[in-house]
C-alpha cells in the first residue's frame, strides 16, 4: 500500500497475484484507491470497502466521534500497556473522546469498546 498524488491510499493487486479462500480479500478505507487485475477467489467478500464511521459504531461510541480523537485516545492507553481497566478508564476521562462517550447509547459498552480496542491495536491506522 502506497500513497498517491492525492494523498489517499492506494492499493494495487498486480495481475499475477492471487487471493484465496478467505473472508476478506482486500478491505480499504473510504478514500482509497484500488486497481485489481489480479485474481480474488473464493472469499466471502472480494472488496470491502470501508466506511470510518462504522468502527466508531461498532465500539459503541457516538457516530459522530471524530476518528482522530479515537486514535488519540488509542495511543494514550497504549503507551502504558500494563495498566490497569480502572487507570485506562481514568486516562479516556482526561481525552477529547470523554465527550462523546458520554452522548453514547451506553456508555460502559463504549469504554470496553476502547479499551478492547486499544489492548488489539496492531496496525490500527489501517484500519481506520
Amino acid at each position: 500500500m502506497s500513497k498517491g498524488n492525492s494523498g489517499r491510499s492506494r492499493i494495487v493487486l498486480t495481475k499475477n497475484s492471487v487471493i484465496s479462500k478467505c473472508l476478506v480479500g482486500v478491505s480499504v478505507g473510504q478514500a482509497a484507491d484500488v486497481k485489481i487485475a489480479g485474481l480474488i477467489e473464493h472469499c466471502n467478500t472480494a472488496v470491502l470497502q470501508r466506511d470510518s464511521h462504522s468502527l466508531v459504531e461498532l465500539l459503541g461510541l457516538h457516530p459522530e466521534t471524530p476518528v482522530e480523537e479515537l486514535i488519540a485516545v488509542i495511543n494514550a492507553l497504549r503507551e502504558n500497556p500494563n495498566a490497569s481497566d480502572v487507570e485506562m478508564v481514568q486516562v479516556i476521562e482526561n481525552t477529547g473522546v470523554w465527550g462523546w462517550i458520554q452522548r453514547s447509547a451506553d456508555a460502559a459498552t463504549a469504554v470496553q469498546g476502547v479499551i478492547a480496542l486499544a489492548k488489539s491495536a496492531v496496525g490500527l491506522t489501517a484500519l481506520l
